[in-house]
Order: C-alpha cells, then structure tokens, then sequence
C-alpha cells in the first residue's frame, strides 16, 4: 500500500509519532522519502485530488 498526505512540518512529525506506536517492525515496512521540487514537478497524476506542488512544504507520505 501507498499512502499520499499533504502535511504541515507540524502535522507531519504528529503523524510520525502516531505511527510509531502502531507499526510492528517484524511485519511491516513504513519508508519515508524526500521530494524534491523538481521530483514533485514531474509527478503525473490521473483523476480528481489536488496537485502536490509546494516543495518543500508540502511533505508526501
């Protein structure tokens, strides 16, 4: 599974320590990685939902 969330700074540090207490490291694999602005430009997306277009305040997780 995949998961896209546009989070503050603030929201997102929440988030990772909300997570913390829910994952089982034996089991699962949660990764985090880093879009550049240019990364976040050259996302192709189909349908309906807001584009992620504010590197680097927009954090995608």
């Amino acid at each position: 599974m995949v998961f896209e969330c546009v989070l503050s700074q603030r929201q997102f540090e929440e988030f990772r320590t909300r997570l913390r207490g829910r994952v089982n490291l034996d089991e699962d694999n949660i990764r985090f990685y880093a879009l550049s602005t240019r990364a976040i430009g050259q996302v192709e997306t189909w349908g309906s939902g807001p584009p992620v277009t504010q590197a680097p305040t927009s954090i995608v997780v």
